[in-house]
């Protein structure tokens, strides 16, 4: 609704008028709590009178019809169903593409306003080196039209407090994913599990079928620093094609990633939603590769997070709760003939490349 202020004209100060043209403009600013006009014993004659009564009355309807308006609140949902279940089927379809685009139309709206906030203010894109974030997740929440690919990070406990490229998923599940471990070849060291080219994160991910050892990549000694929360923080392992061959999970414990076993522990059977060490995470996706699927078990990963297995386990990096084998491994202990690790035996034993992934 537009409003057109009354204008005093140059009115002498004294001139009635002008508290009555004051009032007047003063009330539709808030015509909720409207202030009447004061008679102030003019005579009866005084053309003023008939003024003043008249916007009294105007204002006291004005008033009344906005109490009496509905301001209970949203629409219920009763009401939206009826009126959507009394449209034809045409007209339903071309509501709801209507409702989707509006939709869209605000969340990019958000996004970039969000982005162009962000910008203003010198929030550092992890873009270049000087323009360092602390992980993926943060950068992603900062700049959400960030894609895939080389980031660079900052903590005072990793890379002794310089700045590091870091590779980052900013697609999958919504993105924010700091990949932690490339696993190319089955050649390691106990050292490398921890940090291996940590310094020169890949530009690209490997290709199963052009991969070569000096793909291989690991910081998982930094993990703990660069996911997002203590507990509550999401996993996610891939595998051969990156978005296929694995999963993700929540979890919903402070684990570490560079957690080894502990004395006295159940590690319970290898389903999910059981109990056992590591065993507390909730699954946020579970992908197979073409048309076959894979199942938690003994031959397979183990619904755990992985944990580090050197001098125990032949699995370095594993979800193995020690069922006679050692699928469900990432990193194995030694040159076999799983390339580069027993993962999934019902699925594919050695899948030339598997990731690991922290945000």
């Amino acid at each position: 609704m537009t409003v057109k202020k009354l204008e005093l004209n140059d009115l002498h100060p004294a001139n009635p008028l002008v508290e009555v043209i004051n009032t007047v403009n003063e009330n539709f600013e808030n015509p909720m709590t409207f202030k009447k006009l004061e008679l102030k014993d003019l005579h009866p004659a005084n053309p003023l009178v008939e003024v003043i009564n008249t916007v009294n009355e105007n204002f006291e309807t004005l008033q009344d019809s906005l109490q009496n308006a509905d301001v209970s609140g949203p629409t219920s949902n009763e009401t939206v169903l009826a009126y959507y279940d009394a449209l034809p089927i045409s007209e339903r379809t071309a509501l709801t593409a209507s409702l989707r685009t509006t939709e869209q139309a605000i969340l990019a709206r958000e996004k970039a306003e969000l982005i162009a906030r962000n910008l203003a203010l010198g929030v550092h894109t992890g873009k270049t080196r000087e323009e360092y974030s602390t992980s993926a997740w943060q950068i992603k929440q900062d700049y959400p039209d960030s894609e895939d690919g080389v980031y660079w990070i900052r903590n005072d406990a990793i890379n002794d407090g310089h700045p590091v490229a870091v590779y980052c998923d900013m697609t999958t599940l919504g993105g924010g994913w700091t990949l932690l471990v490339q696993n190319t070849n089955s050649a390691w060291t106990t050292d490398q599990v921890f940090l291996r080219n940590q310094t020169a994160a890949p530009s690209q991910l490997a290709q199963y079928d052009t991969r070569t050892v000096e793909q291989c990549y690991s910081i998982l000694s930094w993990a703990d620093k660069i996911k997002r929360s203590e507990s509550g923080f999401d996993f996610m392992i891939t595998a051969r094609d990156h978005g296929t061959t694995g999963g993700a999970w929540t979890a919903n414990e402070p684990y570490l990633f560079v957690q080894t076993i502990e004395h006295d522990i159940s590690m319970g059977d290898a389903q999910l939603g059981t109990e056992g060490w590591r065993k507390n995470i909730t699954e946020l996706a579970h992908w197979g590769r073409g048309d076959n699927n894979w199942n938690y078990g003994d031959n397979s990963i183990e619904a755990r997070m992985p944990w580090v297995g050197i001098g125990i386990n032949a699995g370095w990096l594993t979800t193995d709760g020690f069922r006679g084998g050692w699928w469900g491994t990432l990193i194995q202990g030694c040159e076999a003939f799983w390339e580069p690790a027993p993962y999934m035996g019902d699925l594919d034993g050695g899948p030339g490349v598997i990731w690991y992934w922290v945000r």
